[in-house]
């Protein structure tokens, strides 16, 4: 018998900052059931991010690598 291993979800977090400028940018590949949405977050370190997804139906993983590699 065979195990299948599950994909490795990523992450990543990135950090800008010059002058009086100070942002964050954080991108993620997450389990949507057997399927994967790739959420975002930005905004200036410390407070409210703005959020969203760069898929409006979650996709198969390669499919969410490529948009995550993308991003």
């Amino acid at each position: 018998m065979q195990t299948l291993e599950p994909p490795k979800l990523e992450n990543i977090t990135l950090y800008y900052r010059e002058g009086s400028s100070d942002k964050v940018y954080q991108c993620g590949i997450e389990s949507a059931g057997p399927r994967f949405v790739v959420n975002f977050a930005y905004g200036r370190r410390g407070s409210t991010m703005n959020t969203g997804t760069k898929t409006n139906v979650p996709v198969d993983y390669d499919s969410a690598k490529r948009i995550f590699d993308k991003l």
